[in-house]
């Protein structure tokens, strides 16, 4: 596909182009009858851009097939079978990838440091929740995704359950196993969906943490407004495999969005999918060489230390790439890690070697992905596999 082209965001330069003048909402038409002075703070390009989607630029399903179009160009850029869009957050694509999930079909395996959305969700659907506590960290005072055999524990206790749901990366910037997590639950046939809302960013660098689609979830949410440059409620939940049914997560999401949806929002995450897929490992590799200087300076101050990545570099192919991700988070020299690892990544005498976390890096399992073809500007290359300890900009 052709990534130098953005349907949204260049369907709204002509139909300014066109100079027309609207009989439909928004009433301000265009800024024309807005108050000066909100136009001074807005800016008059605010009111400019915010035209009606139906009948106007486009519509969520029928009309000029702009929204379509980007939707398809994320899901070719990111690797995903199918991409949507939405405009009220990750909060509306969660709770459509509950309903999909376990509306009627059973409990819902759930990480209990779920978002309120999801929380939210499960109250007005009915759904019965299924806790999955998270690793508590008494040194660091947060939680750390379940583990692998967390969830696989529940899937023992409860085996007639709709699927499972984590969080990753967690608010605290930890990231699960997910691959070993998405086979636990493809090996019962169920789907996993990732709350991937602060991992936005992950498919466009091969130095980052694996996404939630290349280890294997079958639904992924991401928002675009944390971890990229789209405005605040823009989101795009992702799917692949046939364990859920595109055209019903579809229907579940329409049912809860609204039906005026924001041309900006949508113009600016077809915006930002055309730059990362041109310019995003270059401005990523930029911001992973500042945090590694950082991360170098933090470390040499007396009596800290830079959390250091505990997963071990395990992929399904070989590939080239930067070393560690160089974000995480700051403790005291010396503590131990969840699992027994120093932070420093040397152990006090008398000690041996500690295992990692067992949440830690496992390879891809059950189903594999196939190669994409790389979108221009992209380097080709495997999906990777192997998750991450620490994911940048989480917080």
């Amino acid at each position: 596909m052709d990534h130098n082209e953005a349907p949204l965001l260049d369907a709204l330069d002509r139909y300014h182009r066109l100079d027309r003048y609207g009989f439909t909402p928004p009433a301000h038409r265009q800024g024309r009858g807005a108050d000066p002075r909100v136009r001074d703070i807005l800016g008059a390009d605010t009111f400019r851009a915010d035209v009606l989607a139906s009948g106007g630029l486009d519509d969520r399903s029928s009309s000029g097939g702009y929204l379509k179009k980007a939707e398809q160009l994320m899901a070719d850029a990111v690797g995903a079978e199918t991409s949507f869009f939405s405009t009220c957050g990750s909060s509306l694509s969660v709770k459509a990838a509950v309903l999909a999930v376990a509306a009627g079909k059973g409990d819902l395996l759930v990480s209990r440091d779920a978002h309120k959305s999801i929380t939210a969700g499960l109250v007005f659907s009915g759904i019965q929740p299924r806790w999955i506590r998270p690793r508590w960290d008494s040194k660091l005072h947060l939680a750390h995704p379940p583990s692998a055999a967390d969830v696989e524990e529940m899937w023992e206790r409860y085996p007639d359950a709709a699927g499972a749901l984590i969080v990753s990366p967690t608010p605290y910037g930890t990231c699960a196993d997910i691959a070993a997590i998405a086979k636990i639950c493809h090996d019962r046939g169920k789907p996993l969906i990732v709350d991937e809302a602060w991992g936005a960013h992950l498919p466009f660098h091969e130095g980052l943490p694996t996404w939630a689609m290349s280890a294997g979830a079958d639904v992924c949410v991401v928002s675009v407004h944390k971890m990229g440059a789209g405005f605040e409620q823009g989101s795009v939940y992702h799917l692949q495999g046939d364990l859920v049914d595109p055209a019903h997560l579809s229907e579940c999401a329409d049912l809860l969005m609204t039906t005026s949806p924001n041309v900006i929002l949508y113009s600016a995450m077809d915006g930002w999918r055309r730059q990362m897929v041109q310019h995003g490992a270059e401005l990523l590799g930029s911001a992973l060489d500042l945090a590694r200087r950082l991360r170098r300076d933090i470390d040499a101050l007396p009596g800290i230390h830079v959390l250091e990545d505990e997963a071990p570099r395990r992929r399904v192919l070989p590939r080239p790439g930067p070393p560690a991700d160089p974000h995480g988070s700051v403790r005291a020299r010396h503590q131990r890690l969840p699992g027994g690892r120093l932070a420093a990544g040397k152990q006090p005498p008398g000690h041996g070697p500690q295992r990692p976390p067992p949440h830690h890096g496992n390879p891809v399992h059950g189903r594999r992905r196939r190669l994409r073809p790389a979108a221009p500007g992209r380097a080709a290359g495997p999906d990777r596999s192997s998750p991450r300890a620490s994911c940048p900009g989480a917080g």
